[in-house]
């Protein structure tokens, strides 16, 4: 960590981070002291690391909210097989087929991904220990979905 003894140090001037050195009067080099490159390099990180950081304003688009996912309870995945399958509302489904109006783009080992009123958005699948019965409609408690 590096702390400044001095009255308020002026902005635009870097300090000076080795200290002043008595003048040299062999040849050879200094076994204490650091190369001039180094110090050039140590001089422009302690500039980059004082210099206050500005992040770029969020960009506000006024976007209308995401439709929610229509009621999936996904129970299960079949993904080493030729044709991955999936157990999605009780029923067996494949890549391309409908439940409730949300395409099943792909299954995976991660998860159902569905396309749903032009938004991706991936069902995994619970673990068996978050996995529990399900909470009124939607999805059962421990499911998570997803925006991708």
């Amino acid at each position: 960590m590096l702390t400044h003894l001095g009255g308020t140090p002026d902005p635009g001037q870097t300090p000076d981070l080795f200290g002043a050195r008595p003048a040299r009067t062999g040849g050879g080099r200094d076994p204490f002291g650091f190369p001039e490159s180094f110090q050039n390099e140590i001089r422009r990180r302690h500039l980059k690391a004082t210099q206050p950081q500005t992040r770029p304003e969020p960009e506000t688009s006024e976007q209308a909210p995401l439709p929610p996912l229509p009621p999936i309870q996904l129970q299960g995945i079949f993904w080493g097989i030729a044709e991955p399958q999936a157990i999605v509302n009780r029923k067996t489904v494949r890549v391309g087929d409908m439940v409730d109006q949300a395409k099943v783009v792909s299954i995976s080992r991660e998860g159902v991904r569905f396309l749903y009123q032009d938004h991706e958005y991936l069902v995994e699948l619970p673990s068996a220990a978050e996995s529990g019965p399900s909470v009124g409609f939607g999805q059962p408690q421990g499911q998570r979905v997803r925006l991708r």
